[in-house]
């Protein structure tokens, strides 16, 4: 009887996301992003219903079955489909059916394994892993929006440059305020910049560039692309990509801005 790791059970996935619902693991009060609070919340309710033995050995199987397909699931999202942790944990469940000798104790063995793999996972999302996942990504986004603006100031088209900076540029403030818990819909950027500040967020030769740069998005995103210099623009490229870079978690020096 193979076991579908890769896919979840509908039945199986219907019964947990109720759970989810309902679960007191959900309302604790971790002090971390709410992706990181979702994954805790998930991980912690695979591992209770491993606390649940079935007392024949179809419930068994039914529960190991769940609870190895999760932690593929949560290894998926967390380290990516192709990660050596992702390969070796399924690697190490199609061991377990192909070479355990008696039936009975598959169960048990792929139940001790998927405890032994969300623990270790638990443990990565505690300590920062989604956020970081989250700062890459942004990072990756950001970048994408600054190679784009980078050729179009290399082609002379300095307006399209600028606007498509500037957006990266409010993007990227927004998202640093989303991550210090400011609330940024309907907010003035430059009430988000000062907010930044006042939080500790930014300080010193950024902070100054920062706001120096409010006024290039408002004038970029307005259409007063007569008040833009193409400097000015190839200078806020440069700031997004050591912001990116910073994002990404390698350490460079903030590039100082040349008179205009």
């Amino acid at each position: 009887m193979a076991v579908r790791y890769r896919r979840w059970n509908d039945e199986s996935k219907v019964r947990l996301d109720s759970q989810l619902e309902t679960d007191p693991m959900r309302k604790r009060d971790f002090k971390m992003d709410q992706a990181s609070k979702a994954f805790l919340a998930r991980i912690d309710l695979v591992l209770k219903r491993t606390e649940r033995p079935g007392a024949r050995y179809d419930d068994a199987y039914e529960v190991a079955q769940e609870c190895a397909t999760a932690a593929i699931a949560i290894s998926d999202a967390l380290y990516g489909e192709k990660s050596n942790h992702s390969r070796h944990l399924v690697a190490s469940f199609e061991t377990i059916q192909k070479k355990t000798e008696r039936q009975f104790d598959v169960p048990g063995r792929i139940k001790s394994v998927s405890i032994g793999a969300l623990r270790a996972m638990r443990g990565d999302v505690a300590h920062g892993r989604v956020a970081s996942l989250l700062r890459d990504l942004a990072a990756e986004m950001l970048m994408d929006f600054v190679a784009l603006a980078e050729r179009a100031l290399a082609e002379g088209r300095k307006d399209v440059a600028s606007v498509l900076a500037a957006a990266a540029f409010e993007d990227a403030v927004r998202r640093r305020a989303t991550e210090h818990g400011m609330e940024v819909t309907k907010r003035d950027l430059s009430d988000v910049v000062n907010g930044l500040k006042a939080a500790g967020a930014l300080g010193g030769a950024q902070a100054k560039v920062v706001s120096s740069y409010v006024s290039f998005r408002n004038r970029a995103l307005h259409g007063d692309w007569i008040q833009i210099r193409e400097p000015e623009t190839a200078g806020l490229i440069a700031f997004l990509k050591q912001l990116a870079t910073v994002g990404s978690g390698k350490r460079t020096k903030c590039p100082r801005r040349g008179k205009l």
